[in-house]
């Protein structure tokens, strides 16, 4: 039974038992309706994405398409920056790879030198450093060291870059 108020109290009206038990109801049944309220997670307000802040679908597709372009004209411009590069392998491990590779320019100048190192029993290297040289290739600008995961399956989960 729905809990109905008592609107008409006097200065003087004393609480009886039935006013007590009335106003516990109302707080239970107050209690049942709020609990119930909060564990409706099917938007009970029709409150919308825009309105809290959040990212829209579309919007968010939106964003992932213009970071794919992005991605794709950095890879595009990477193969064309190495495109005129002759790269030099030497070296190799036990297993055959090459860990260290050599990119020179067009002139035989030294442009960039990647070194694998810190391998673990599988081969599977934990570091690659990448090291920029200058126009005369013969002082290192740059250096970036990747650090590699693996999970067991010997596939890199992930390659965090830092600058040195």
């Amino acid at each position: 039974m729905p809990y109905v108020p008592k609107t008409d109290w006097k200065y003087n009206d004393v609480l009886s038992e039935k006013d007590m038990n009335r106003i516990e109801e109302g707080i239970a049944e107050g209690k049942q309706l709020v609990v119930a309220h909060a564990a409706d997670k099917n938007n009970p307000h029709g409150v919308t994405a825009a309105q809290i802040g959040a990212e829209t679908p579309a919007g968010a597709q939106e964003k992932v398409v213009l970071l794919q372009q992005a991605i794709n004209a950095d890879i595009a411009d990477l193969k064309r920056d190495l495109s005129g590069y002759s790269a030099y392998r030497s070296a190799p491990d036990e297993m055959g790879q090459y860990t260290v590779v050599e990119y020179k320019r067009e002139d035989g100048t030294l442009h960039m030198r990647s070194t694998l190192s810190k391998p673990d029993a599988n081969f599977n290297y934990g570091t690659a450093l990448w090291q920029f040289y200058n126009g005369a290739g013969t002082a290192v600008t740059t250096t970036i060291r990747w650090t590699i995961t693996y999970d067991s399956n010997n596939k890199i989960v992930s390659e965090v870059m830092a600058y040195e």
